[in-house]
């Protein structure tokens, strides 16, 4: 029959999961008793920065310490800059400890930004990375009150590329509207963008680029368009494309084709569309800096490329 678990090995395995922090009750739970959390304290071997809180000095500090620590003594969930913190949402690097509780509870004290709320429901709710947390859906339309559009709708963005419906957005939305600064009206008005139909993009740059071209009287391309070869077999999926002008764009961040690896599949996969007729032009953020001149450039590819097939009307 094995040994079971020690109370200080349970409490160590507890606090891991939420970087180190435990309250008072969870470590009773564990089976110490309150001398024993006494006598670990005064060894130095765990910290009580809050009533009711314990702190393992195991566990290095963080950012996310710090949150637990927040969460577990005001009794509130982590959200706005601090929820898309968590979620890793594009466009969010840092946040303040940010929180959201009922309004109907007690006041929390401490220094943090805590929110009240008279509609946090359970299903605004989640835990990630062992905290607790607004869901993405909650999150978005929380950081609807902070950001401007553009900032939103690359957050928006990589919501949905996480897993965000647009489905469960559009129900939070329905359920949270209300007069006043909800960040509700902000994202309606960011969906409603008319360019948003079709694909998503990968990346907040492919939509600047794609933006860039419409907005020097390119066609508008087509998003995420599959090329297969006579077989059937797809060869590639281009971040946008004229297929009438067998013209592609990949908007090259660094980030994703800069590496040695992806710039050889990269050609490879560039040899295929050239023996299926293909032409592809790689747009990079330094062509952000001045759009005209690429732009220019790509209409004159465009041009000549749709001449050479006996396509439609030039632009």
């Amino acid at each position: 029959m094995a040994d079971p678990v020690s109370p200080f090995a349970h409490l160590a395995k507890t606090a891991a999961a939420r970087h180190g922090v435990v309250s008072i009750e969870e470590a009773q739970a564990c089976g110490l008793t309150r001398s024993q959390v006494d006598t670990m304290i005064k060894r130095g071997e765990w910290t009580r920065p809050r009533r009711g809180i314990l702190v393992s000095n195991a566990v290095a500090d963080s950012w996310y310490r710090q949150a637990a620590i927040a969460a577990l003594s005001t009794s509130a969930v982590l959200s706005h800059r601090a929820g898309g913190f968590i979620h890793q949402l594009d466009g969010i690097r840092s946040a303040p400890v940010e929180l959201t509780k009922d309004r109907s509870l007690s006041r929390a004290g401490g220094p943090w930004l805590v929110h009240t709320s008279s509609m946090l429901t359970p299903a605004d709710c989640t835990t990630v990375k062992g905290l607790p947390v607004t869901t993405l859906a909650r999150t978005v339309i929380d950081l609807g009150r902070i950001f401007d559009d553009n900032t939103l709708e690359q957050i928006v963005d990589d919501a949905l590329r996480k897993g965000l419906t647009k489905r469960s957005l559009d129900d939070a939305l329905d359920r949270l509207q209300r007069p006043g600064p909800s960040g509700t009206g902000n994202i309606i008005r960011v969906l409603s963008r008319p360019d948003r139909l079709g694909p998503l993009p990968d990346s907040k740059f492919e939509r600047l680029v794609e933006r860039a071209c419409v907005k020097a009287g390119l066609p508008v391309p087509q998003r995420q368009f599959v090329i297969r070869d006579a077989e059937g077999r797809m060869v590639a999926r281009l971040d946008m494309a004229w297929p009438e002008a067998m013209l592609g764009v990949e908007a090259d961040s660094v980030g994703y084709h800069g590496t040695a690896t992806r710039i050889r599949s990269d050609n490879r996969r560039d040899l295929l569309l050239a023996s299926l007729g293909w032409e592809m032009v790689y747009v990079g953020w330094d062509h952000l800096k001045d759009p005209a001149a690429f732009t220019e450039a790509l209409r004159v590819i465009y041009n000549r490329r749709l001449g050479a097939l006996g396509g439609g009307p030039t632009f």
